[in-house]
């Protein structure tokens, strides 16, 4: 393929006994199929099975310290980013296990960022949509008087060395000036992730990998540290009710999560 992809202590009190009220569900958005296969015309040599790594659905070890970070429970929204930033660092692992004398930069190189991933999958995921609900996670979020639903906020542990990885993969795919074999493996990524190797398709691959990386990295503020404290404190399996006050920290803390998470998009403001 020829062408090429450019790119531009002591807490306030904010809980109050929860009554079993009804509230109402939030939609869950249709989202497209994820794992698409490749066109057959696009099938190379990067197509062939792609190497088992030691690092698979590994768990944080003691020398990958991690943080507790408050993200949303945004349905299949973060599982679905990280299955299609997988593909492409997987594609990466597989160029360099067929040609080990293409140098790759750091973290994409010897599967670092790859591991980050896959380190950050196993504390996000069982924290999102069904998984949490299997999980155990059941309970909701509910505004004052129990008068709608919020999405979940969880508390995941993710290290600051695995954030800081995707973020700097992210930053080399966006890079314009990248070697021809990066450029090359953010095609074959957003094809398989978009079934378009075109520049849009591109953006919003390294988009995502960017997004996740500040959405785990929000610089804790008095909110954030308020809900966490909620969120480490409730039943998991239990309704919370919040308080006004952990309501107005709530719409803070969402509006800081959307506007890093998507770009302050007001319909994805509504569904906190």
């Amino acid at each position: 393929m020829t062408h090429s992809c450019h790119h531009h202590g002591g807490v306030p009190a904010l809980v109050k006994p929860a009554a079993r009220r009804p509230a109402r569900r939030r939609p869950v958005p249709g989202l497209p199929g994820l794992r698409r296969l490749r066109p057959a015309h696009r099938v190379d040599r990067r197509q062939r099975p792609r190497p088992v790594l030691a690092v698979h659905r590994m768990r944080p070890r003691m020398d990958h310290p991690v943080t507790a970070r408050l993200i949303p429970d945004l349905d299949d929204e973060l599982t679905a980013a990280l299955n299609r930033i997988e593909e492409l660092l997987m594609e990466v692992a597989a160029w360099e296990d067929e040609d080990p004398d293409t140098a790759w930069p750091v973290p994409l190189a010897r599967g670092q960022a790859l591991a980050a991933l896959r380190r950050t999958w196993d504390a996000v995921a069982p924290a999102q949509g069904e998984r949490a609900v299997e999980a155990g996670r059941t309970g909701r979020l509910l505004a004052p008087d129990g008068r709608y639903e919020h999405a979940p906020l969880r508390l995941v542990d993710v290290g600051q060395a695995d954030v800081d990885a995707l973020a700097a993969a992210a930053a080399i795919f966006g890079d314009p000036h990248a070697p021809g074999h990066v450029r090359q493996a953010l095609e074959h990524g957003a094809d398989i992730a978009y079934h378009s190797d075109d520049d849009q398709a591109c953006t919003q691959l390294v988009m995502t990998a960017a997004q996740l990386a500040g959405l785990l990295d929000l610089t804790p503020d008095r909110d954030s540290e308020m809900l966490a404290a909620l969120v480490e404190d409730s039943d998991p399996g239990a309704d919370v009710v919040l308080s006004p006050a952990g309501e107005a920290a709530y719409q803070r803390y969402a509006t800081r999560a959307n506007h890093m998470w998507s770009l302050s998009d007001p319909l994805a403001r509504y569904l906190y």
